[in-house]
């Protein structure tokens, strides 16, 4: 028994320091993404863009909303006075125009989010590609976002086969067994 701890406490103890200068190869590195996209130059210029954008956009929906505000006052003041076909004809096209308005924002809407989103990507794709730069430039092993988690970490360290083999090798087959 003496034997078989002395073994392991002599194998333990002679991986220790292999533990730890594996631990001292690795680099980490933290960055926060979004700071990077509210505060770059790009960012800012982007931002921008898509505020003068959305900007147009709502000139847009003002300018319907005012004529379908002049066109509801005109029929408030010639309702008890026009023919009963004129008056319909002017609830319907109120009607219409409303109808209009709401298609047109929401359409507006998932336009912008759509952008937004696109946008946004194509910013990450350009900042993940400075990222790997500067992991290949310090040999970073990981570089984790302040609110994301981790967006690169070396294949050297990832243990993702080997955590599959050893799952793979437990698993007794069959779906709900």
């Amino acid at each position: 028994m003496k034997k078989i701890l002395s073994m392991a406490f002599l194998a333990v103890a002679l991986a220790f320091p292999a533990a730890q200068a594996q631990a001292a190869e690795n680099k980490f590195a933290v960055i926060d993404i979004q700071k990077i996209e509210a505060e770059s130059k790009a960012g800012k210029d982007t931002r921008a863009a898509f505020a003068k954008e959305v900007d147009a956009r709502k000139k847009v929906l003002a300018g319907k909303e005012e004529s379908i505000r002049l066109l509801n006052e005109q029929y408030m003041k010639e309702k008890e006075t026009i023919a009963p076909n004129k008056r319909r004809d002017l609830e319907d096209r109120l009607a219409t125009e409303d109808k209009e308005l709401k298609r047109i924002r929401e359409d507006y809407d998932q336009e912008l989010q759509k952008k937004g989103a696109d946008i946004r990507q194509k910013m990450l794709q350009e900042i993940l590609a400075v990222v790997k730069k500067v992991v290949d430039e310090n040999k970073y092993t990981v570089v984790l976002d302040k609110r994301q988690g981790v967006i690169y970490a070396a294949d050297s360290i990832d243990i993702t086969q080997k955590v599959m083999d050893q799952f793979n090798a437990g698993y007794k087959g069959g779906a709900g067994k």
